[in-house]
């Protein structure tokens, strides 16, 4: 899979890792399935990287709503040829 990059204007790179994985997480233990758990994890890692906080006080699902739908509707699946 591909998965687009969002534009962010960047204040901190601290902890924008964390919030991939912890959005991804979180995603698939609500049973999301892995494209939308990754969109997930992208809106929320570019969430982070827009606040000096490294997590935005008022973070919840909605607040990234509109970032997830561009990044899970742009999602583009690659196929490669086995060298096996």
């Amino acid at each position: 899979m591909h998965f687009l990059a969002l534009l962010a204007s960047v204040v901190r790179l601290t902890r924008a890792g964390d919030c991939l994985v912890s959005g991804m997480l979180v995603s698939i233990s609500t049973s999301l399935d892995m494209m939308q758990s990754v969109a997930i994890g992208i809106a929320a890692a570019k969430a982070s990287v827009e606040v000096d906080s490294n997590v935005p006080s008022q973070f919840s699902l909605p607040t990234i709503t509109g970032d997830v739908m561009i990044v899970y509707s742009t999602a583009k699946l690659l196929q490669h040829q086995s060298k096996l």
